[in-house]
């Protein structure tokens, strides 16, 4: 049996055992599959990850990938890309948010001091 099976920890504590691995590079146990694990580099310690600018490469598939399956189909978009939006770890929420603010109208800019101007 191994040591998470045991016993319910937190998630610092999985964190700290992760970090242990990842940083000595060695694999106590088997059963763990450091890929499908959080990733070490962008967590934090209130549990929310550090947010990583996106790349050209990620804004044009996240665009082909909304082409290619239409709006929504996240999941799908980000396990097609996989090679391209595993380099910054992103998530399905993190292709819908990028893309809500791309296709978002720019706010235009307010011509209220313009035409205060004509009535001083």
């Amino acid at each position: 049996m191994s040591e998470f099976s045991e016993k319910f920890v937190s998630y610092k504590e999985v964190l700290s055992f992760y970090s242990d691995i990842v940083r000595n590079q060695c694999f106590p146990y088997d059963s763990i599959n450091v890929a499908q694990t959080v990733s070490i580099d962008r967590a934090l310690k209130d549990g929310k990850r550090k947010s990583l600018p996106w790349t050209k490469n990620e804004e044009e598939a996240l665009n082909e990938g909304v082409k290619l399956y239409g709006v929504g189909k996240w999941k799908q978009i980000k396990t097609y890309f996989s090679n391209v939006f595993s380099e910054n770890d992103r998530t399905s929420n993190d292709l819908m948010n990028k893309w809500n603010r791309m296709s978002a109208k720019p706010k235009e800019k307010s011509n209220m001091k313009t035409i205060n101007s004509y009535f001083e």
